[in-house]
């Protein structure tokens, strides 16, 4: 009976071993999968900075974003409804918060791509032009940016900026500045997808603009 429960006693313990090691090479499968990908990003930002593409007014961006935000003078955070663009869910987040030093909320605009999906290997590269619209068309202040969106980063999105950043994102929420209409703030997002890799997507043919079409692979 004691040789029995010495047996069992070492089975539990080589159970137990075994467990420990299976559990430590999954979490090596994934420590290097993440850095897999963290690499991914690297590369790809380091592509992005040598070939931009242009967010220029004579193209047709692949789609875009219109949010009318009511309750402006109550805003804190607030999402809008999903817009299909190229077969991919995009959506804008916006936050009004007080930042210190300063006692006014400051207005921030995000755009977030296939934010549900739970692949580890998709990636969005993009340009986009945030617009927020003045009652006054002349005063309308809008900011234009590049990035890229993937498993890790599709969630923190891309803030509305400017020369004048903090200035602009205050004065949004100012009722004098003419942004606010009937406690409304309107927002315009224009997209521009460059690719989609990992994911099926439906990408536009511009055929009246000149792109650099090389593939990324060397041949």
């Amino acid at each position: 009976m004691t040789l029995v429960t010495k047996k069992a006693r070492l089975d539990d313990i080589g159970d137990s071993s075994t467990n420990r090691d299976e559990e430590m090479v999954e979490e090596e499968k994934k420590q290097m999968k993440k850095l897999r990908i963290l690499d991914r990003i690297a590369l790809s930002n380091a592509m992005m900075r040598e070939q931009k593409r242009p967010v220029l007014p004579e193209i047709e961006p692949d789609g875009i974003i219109r949010w009318e935000i009511d309750n402006v003078s109550e805003l804190r955070r607030s999402e809008s409804d999903i817009v299909e663009i190229c077969g991919v869910p995009w959506k804008l987040k916006v936050t009004a918060k007080i930042r210190a030093p300063y006692t006014a909320k400051t207005f921030t605009v995000f755009t977030h791509a296939n934010c549900e999906s739970e692949s580890p290997f998709w990636e969005c590269r993009f340009s986009s032009k945030i617009i927020i619209r003045n009652i006054d068309p002349a005063k309308s202040v809008s900011a234009e940016s590049e990035s890229t969106y993937n498993y890790i980063n599709n969630k923190i999105g891309c803030k509305f900026k400017n020369d004048e950043t903090q200035e602009i994102r205050r004065s949004i929420l100012d009722p004098n500045k003419g942004f606010i209409d009937n406690d409304k703030v309107n927002v315009e997002v224009l997209i521009y997808v460059r690719t989609f890799t990992g994911m099926w997507w439906k990408p536009r043919f511009e055929f009246s603009a000149s792109w650099d079409i090389r593939s990324d692979a060397a041949l």
